[in-house]
Parts: C-alpha cells; sequence; structure tokens
C-alpha cells in the first residue's frame, strides 16, 4: 500500500508520519505551491546541487549532466 500524506504543516507531523512509514507527503511544512513555469528552474536547482554533492563525495565529474 502506497499512501501520500497531505497537509503536512509541522516538523512533528512529518516525523509522526516517518515513524509510522510514510515517507511520501506534501503540505506548506515542506513546499509551498509553485507555479508550473517555476517547477522547472527549482528540479534544475536541485539537480545540480546533487551532482555537484556527488562530485565531491565520490570525486567523479559529471554523473548526470
Amino acid at each position: 500500500l502506497s499512501v501520500i500524506a497531505e497537509g503536512i504543516e509541522t516538523e512533528q507531523q512529518k516525523q509522526n508520519l516517518i515513524q509510522q512509514g510514510c515517507i511520501t507527503g506534501q503540505g506548506y511544512h515542506l513546499s509551498y505551491p509553485i507555479a508550473a513555469n517555476k517547477l522547472t528552474d527549482l528540479m534544475e536547482l536541485m539537480l545540480k546541487a546533487l551532482e555537484k554533492a556527488l562530485e565531491k563525495a565520490l570525486n567523479m565529474p559529471h554523473i548526470f549532466l
């Protein structure tokens, strides 16, 4: 069974859900609503940050991009 928790507004709510095995959720505590045209920019920024962290950790440049 896969569950997506909605309306997560506090860190305590998030932690309680994680303890119950629910690791997928949405709510203002995690992110405010994002316009569709801004989502791509945010995802690209996050991917670049992940690539940089992996490069540093694994000393392997240009894993994704």
